[in-house]
């Protein structure tokens, strides 16, 4: 069974304007506007309706030239995200941006937090 990231990467990639690239999995380093999705903690817990419970963080990074421009392109992000998650997927929170300048460039980044309800095995 492939990681449910992978088919959200792909839904997302169709979805979101071409400058942004979405990553599925922690990395190292990145090139703003970018979405990188992954496992949050708790990663995985039981349901009463499905087999599993997933949890994702979406990592939502764009360049800070001003915290205004910046915001507003995180909270459009954040909303196209949130109204059009596929089957599945529900969007629980999105974090406030927090400024990141660990990579010499400066960065605005917000998490958003995702689920995902798992049906490809059934429940017991």
């Amino acid at each position: 069974m492939a990681l449910p990231t992978i088919d959200l990467a792909d839904h997302l990639e169709d979805l979101l304007p071409e400058e942004w690239s979405v990553i599925v999995g922690p990395v190292t380093s990145l090139e703003a506007p970018a979405l990188v999705l992954r496992a949050d903690s708790p990663w995985i817990v039981p349901s009463a309706f499905c087999h599993d419970e997933q949890r994702y963080a979406a990592v939502a990074v764009v360049a800070a030239h001003s915290g205004a421009d910046g915001e507003a392109d995180l909270h459009r992000l954040i909303i196209e995200l949130m109204d059009n998650l596929p089957e599945g997927w529900m969007f629980e929170s999105a974090q406030a941006p927090v400024l990141d300048q660990s990579t010499g460039s400066a960065l605005l980044a917000a998490i958003i937090r995702l689920r995902y309800a798992n049906s490809e095995q059934e429940a017991s």
